[in-house]
């Protein structure tokens, strides 16, 4: 059941909150807590990497030079806070770092933050030559969003009691729209005398979810005769939930299986010109995709006004607080109380994938200097939402020993997210002719000053071209 998976959670992070923790209990954050919306991915300097595999994933005209070239897997994530920086919640003492969970109520805190992931495991993809002109290729894919949206006075009550809120009405409602996706891509891309254009389908599975239809819940906290008198409307949709509170590394993201009754589809065109020492590359990715969930489903709803009254000042006080969510009464004292009504089913839900616009271009000034921009826009999606960015590019061939070796190197300046600070980097090493190993991020600031950043991605990865 979706709440005792969410008191479990909580009561293995619960271990005297107002004294310093250890960096694992940030997991409690980034993992547990809901969103309004899926995380903007925004990989921007992944598309200046022409020369690897996986830049086929942003424009599916894009395949290395050679014919034959096969990927292995690669690991991107992608984690941001646009009210957020991990030093926030940092106290020095005694010359150590120490994180205080405190802080995430603390007076000068926003009323509400949000904290947004997005993981993804390439496990392989390959491309085959059919003709001298026609390549086809095939990858799969994993892709998790978890994402946080919290009030602050939500945080208040779970860490530190009800006692400051005597007398008051307050809202706590919260939403959740995660999700464990599977992603297979089968494409074609043909080869003119100065045109490639390419075309793919992929076929997305969803493996578990939770979607939150209403979110209000108001609780009013009565000083006279410690009563909490709640106010709710919130209802939400869990599918296959304990897929997603089974979650606990990267491997998971492949390990909770590659298909699934909740099936979709979505389409990616994209095409490259090269004049010269220019070169020109667009894409449009995941045109009308989208996602009908229905299997494995549980609703969850809440809605009425329902009073709890507490024996005394302590239980009024203790009620929830991270430390008496340890036991399964607790559990079944607070459905009752919410009035949460449980029910299994069909409950179909239907998802919308946003639609991605990859524009940039490139100029080759020598042998070893390119210079290059982007335009990106994300667009639809849940929300409806639109996120521009846009990126210039340099790359330099570092080293050249032909067959041996070959290192080529860059940096990406991006706007994107609001944020005017994101400095990327990336680096492709060839080895023995076939051997290709890349790492690439949007925000190398944050390898350096990482609490002092809210943004940080990269992707890491593999693979042979031949």
């Amino acid at each position: 059941m979706y709440l005792k998976s969410f008191v479990v959670v909580l009561k293995s992070t619960s271990y005297s909150i107002h004294m310093k923790k250890n960096f694992h209990i940030l997991t409690f954050v980034l993992a547990f807590l809901p969103s309004f919306f899926i995380a903007a991915q925004q990989e921007q300097s992944l598309n200046f990497l022409t020369d690897t595999w996986q830049a086929h994933l942003t424009n599916p005209a894009l395949l290395p030079s050679k014919k034959w070239s096969v990927a292995l897997p690669s690991f991107y994530f992608n984690v941001n806070s646009p009210d957020l920086v991990v030093g926030d919640l940092i106290v020095t003492e005694n010359g150590s770092r120490n994180l205080y969970l405190s802080k995430l109520y603390a007076p000068e805190r926003p009323t509400t933050t949000q904290i947004n992931a997005h993981l993804q495991m390439q496990t392989l993809g390959v491309a085959i030559p059919v003709t001298k002109n026609l390549n086809l290729s095939v990858y799969h894919a994993s892709t998790a969003t978890p994402s946080v949206t919290y009030r602050r006075d939500l945080a208040q009550l779970f860490f530190k009691g009800n006692s400051d809120f005597l007398g008051k009405t307050v809202s706590f409602g919260s939403s959740a729209n995660a999700s464990l996706r599977s992603e297979i891509g089968i494409g074609a891309t043909y080869q003119l005398p100065i045109l490639t254009i390419g075309a793919r389908v992929k076929l997305h599975s969803g493996i578990a979810g939770i979607f939150t239809q209403k979110d209000k819940l108001d609780i009013s906290f009565n000083q006279t005769d410690y009563s909490l008198r709640f106010d709710n409307d919130f209802a939400f949709t869990t599918y296959d939930a304990n897929k997603i509170t089974n979650f606990r590394k990267a491997q998971d993201l492949v390990n909770q299986g590659f298909l699934s009754q909740n099936n979709g589809i979505s389409f990616d065109l994209g095409g490259s010109m090269k004049l010269g020492k220019i070169q020109v590359n667009a894409s449009l990715l995941d045109i009308g995709g989208a996602i009908s969930w229905k299997s494995d489903s549980k609703y969850y709803a809440s809605q009425g006004v329902y009073t709890y009254k507490g024996k005394d000042l302590n239980s009024f006080d203790q009620f929830f607080k991270i430390d008496s969510l340890s036991s399964e009464s607790f559990v079944d004292t607070l459905k009752k109380v919410i009035g949460l009504q449980e029910g299994s089913g069909s409950y179909g839900y239907k998802q919308k994938l946003p639609m991605r616009l990859y524009l940039s271009g490139s100029y080759q000034v020598n042998d070893k200097l390119s210079l290059g921009a982007l335009i990106y826009n994300e667009n639809g999606g849940d929300l409806d939402k639109a996120n521009t960015g846009f990126a210039i590019n340099a790359s330099y061939n570092v080293v050249d020993l032909g067959k041996i070796l070959k290192i080529r190197t860059g940096l990406t300046y991006g706007l994107r997210n609001g944020s005017f600070n994101n400095l990327g980097a990336h680096i492709t090493v060839n080895a023995l002719k076939i051997i290709q190993v890349f790492a690439v991020t949007d925000n190398l600031l944050t390898v350096f000053k990482p609490y002092d950043s809210n943004n940080a991605n990269g992707r890491v990865g593999m693979g042979l071209i031949f």
